[in-house]
């Protein structure tokens, strides 16, 4: 169908074995072991080297800094607290903890925050704008596997940069789709939510029924950094502020727009996610690489400007979000 269209689609990478058991799933762990993860492509491998070790249900406290190197690093195991020294240290907590981690090691040079002197630790949250659309799976002949498809037809739109477009896989159980439903609801009003309620059986119903005899492609468009979208430097939770600015608007709706006129009469659902906090993905960029230490946390190899043994390896590095899945 796509192909009919003019749509340049080609073969989805995927980190999966390709199990015959294997359906794609989203949104839970996979009981078959068939997708690839840093566990079962890199941890086990090293595990396998002479004197490896690993410290497992840690969490780190902070970090201690002495003549401009990481000196300990503070950890809690099992209610017994620890201190690891090392030549070099690797944090890699991803883009909502890595900065918190560094929040939490203060300094006498750096009262918020170790490798902060540039103040932009925390900063530049990006999250991609990402939609769903339900399409008929008898009306673009589709069968096989779930999440084998994508194209980059609107990577380049009029308004600036769009994204990819790719099968999304299976989509999560119902009653957890119905719980991100009632947690959304819930921001609005408790009469929004008794009405939801009510209509639950009908919900889940034609959730199930629609999503059974439907493909789902997600639509993933780039978006901006911007110093006011960031995780905050709080204690006892996660906490970050992300609003999506106008030219992002723009190139959402442009996005949009073109999609809704290849799928017409075949699209049954659209999922909007592109706007909500609630559906957080790909979190990127609060640890920002860059030459200048005056508004970057870490340079091209990833090592922090203001400390000669930090070296920081995650997602919170990236400058721009792209608009293209992060391991990509």
């Amino acid at each position: 169908y796509l192909v009919s269209k003019g749509i340049q689609t080609y073969r989805l990478p995927l980190a999966s074995q390709q199990n015959s058991e294997c359906q794609g799933c989203q949104g839970q762990l996979c009981s078959h072991h068939s997708k690839n993860h840093a566990g079962n492509r890199a941890l086990e491998e090293a595990l396998k080297c002479e004197d490896a070790l690993l410290l497992d249900e840690c969490e780190v406290q902070s970090l201690v800094v002495a003549s401009k190197k990481i000196s300990q690093v503070i950890i809690k195991r099992k209610n017994e607290t620890y201190y690891l020294r090392a030549d070099a240290v690797v944090l890699a907590a991803g883009a909502l903890e890595t900065p918190r981690i560094l929040f939490r090691s203060p300094s006498a040079e750096s009262l918020n925050g170790i490798a902060n002197s540039s103040g932009q630790v925390g900063k530049n949250l990006m999250r991609h704008l990402i939609d769903l659309y339900v399409l008929d799976a008898k009306a673009i002949k589709s069968e096989g596997a779930t999440k084998q498809i994508a194209f980059n037809d609107f990577y380049q739109l009029p308004e600036g940069k769009g994204g990819t477009v790719q099968s999304f896989g299976q989509m999560p159980p119902v009653k957890v789709i119905l719980q991100d439903i009632f947690r959304d609801v819930s921001f609005h009003s408790n009469v929004a939510k008794s009405v939801v309620q009510l209509f639950t059986p009908f919900l889940k119903y034609f959730l199930s029924k629609t999503f059974s005899q439907s493909v789902v492609l997600a639509s993933i468009v780039e978006d901006s950094p911007c110093e006011s979208n960031q995780v905050l430097n709080t204690q006892d939770q996660t906490s970050f502020i992300y609003k999506i600015q106008d030219s992002d608007i723009k190139r959402l709706t442009s996005m949009r727009k073109k999609l809704q006129s290849v799928f017409k009469s075949k699209l049954k659902l659209k999922i909007h996610g592109g706007e909500k906090n609630t559906l957080l993905a790909h979190a990127c960029g609060t640890c920002r690489m860059g030459d200048n230490p005056k508004n970057s946390v870490v340079d091209k190899n990833g090592r922090a400007h203001d400390l000669e043994n930090l070296f920081i390896v995650d997602a919170s590095v990236f400058p721009t979000s792209l608009g293209v899945n992060p391991a990509l």
